[in-house]
């Protein structure tokens, strides 16, 4: 079973590839499937509420008496096998 975490990076990950796919292209009809993935796949991610994560994760470390300048990103993991 897949984690709502692994689910959300993995959308992030596909929206960074295409976003830099995408810029350096000029407008033109080759952008219109490659576009219509990005609006989809950032609608999935703001309805996973990837945009709330870090946010989440800084309240809930703050709250606990962490100081933010001790916050620094996880090291990527991969998925488990199974």
């Amino acid at each position: 079973m897949t984690g709502a975490a692994t689910v959300v990076t993995g959308l992030a990950h596909r929206i960074q590839i295409l976003q830099e796919s995408l810029a350096g292209k000029k407008r033109c009809r080759t952008l219109g499937k490659p576009s219509k993935e990005l609006g989809d796949l950032q609608h999935r991610f703001e309805a996973a509420r990837g945009y709330d994560i870090e946010h989440e994760a800084k309240s809930t470390l703050a709250g606990l008496g962490f100081k933010e300048s001790g916050f620094r990103p996880a090291a990527p993991t991969s998925p488990a096998a199974g």
